[in-house]
């Protein structure tokens, strides 16, 4: 297969019902018929939804596995996989003290903390619901496993923050926690589903591991880029203490220049306005290829999502989730 990309829009409009039946389900799941707050408030989190890129992944993987012939067990877990997504950002956004999210406020700006987290909580019971109506631990447990990966990799990182000592390898753990346990959990679901060979689910298991580092590498790269090219405010980490990969990267360059950052980070972390050090943070990297040295592991990430595939037969789908991965390695700053 060629070099291909592919957006969002056309992976959703190829899989057409399968993507309805999903969205539906995905609905159905949240719904709640005893509280009418409870509902407004699943509306507005419905209607401001993201990219939905893990259910995405996960549709295509149960197509590849069913041959195109999805059951609603699939619907279920690309429901169950974007539910506890939303949940933990929920819970995230209180914590970070987010006043948006997508261009709109977060549930906690628009209703309340106490909103926020609650809606969370409900949200992650109601994926674990979802599932029991399978009765398979194996597939409960693929996503009980991530959300407890999930909960370590931020606290870790919380740990790494207060120190600012993060390496590579601390990198390499919280991300993989974090952002790549999720994309893992619903794949192997639907390969457990499937009952698929144990060479099919460990391919499919990795394609979605190195898809969910390239895109948390890709996020932590946009932070350094300017607004006015992404529409993203950059910074951010650095406010929040987070050494990410394309400082790492900075650090590799100028490694004398280490302890001059770390204690301008540690300054602003005191004062979030001080957006001059900010900016300072920001050139550091750039200048010294922060964002090339990341952008290049971010490509090889996405090359070997690609060549994790080689062993899955040849269709279509296929094709979308080699498509997904060539589109996440473009560099858009």
């Amino acid at each position: 297969m060629g070099v291909c990309r592919i957006t969002i829009d056309e992976i959703r409009e190829y899989l057409s019902t399968d993507y309805i039946n999903f969205k539906n389900t995905f609905k159905n799941s949240v719904e709640n018929k005893n509280s009418s707050l409870m509902n407004t408030i699943n509306t507005y989190i419905l209607n401001n939804n993201g990219k939905e890129l893990r259910p995405l992944i996960t549709l295509l993987a149960g197509r590849i596995f069913s041959k195109g012939e999805l059951s609603q067990i699939t619907y279920r877990i690309a429901a169950v996989v974007e539910i506890i997504h939303n949940a933990t950002l929920m819970h995230d956004d209180v914590a970070d003290g987010s006043k948006f999210r997508r261009g709109s406020l977060t549930v906690n700006s628009k209703y309340s903390s106490a909103a926020a987290v609650l809606m969370g909580d409900y949200w992650l019971s109601r994926a674990l619901f979802t599932l029991l109506s399978d009765k398979n631990i194996e597939i409960l447990s693929c996503f009980t496993n991530a959300m407890e990966q999930m909960s370590e990799g931020e606290i870790f990182q919380m740990e790494k923050a207060d120190r600012l000592d993060t390496t590579l390898e601390d990198y390499y753990n919280i991300i993989t926690k974090k952002t790549a346990a999720l994309f893992m959990a619903s794949v192997k679901a639907v390969a457990v589903a499937h009952k698929v060979s144990e060479e099919y689910l460990k391919a499919i298991v990795s394609y979605a591991k190195y898809i969910g580092l390239a895109f948390q590498m890709r996020d932590d790269i946009l932070d350094f880029s300017s607004q006015s090219n992404t529409g993203k405010t950059s910074g951010l980490d650095i406010k929040e203490r987070k050494i990410t990969l394309p400082l790492l990267g900075a650090f590799e360059k100028m490694p004398h220049k280490k302890a001059d950052i770390i204690a301008k980070m540690s300054k602003i972390s005191l004062d979030n306005n001080n957006e001059k050090m900010v900016e300072e943070i920001v050139s550091f990297v750039k200048e010294n290829y922060g964002i090339e040295y990341a952008q290049k592991i971010l490509e090889e990430e996405t090359k070997m999502a690609i060549d994790s595939l080689s062993i899955l037969p040849e269709s279509k789908d296929k094709e979308m989730l080699v498509s997904f991965a060539n589109t996440l390695s473009i560099r858009e700053y």
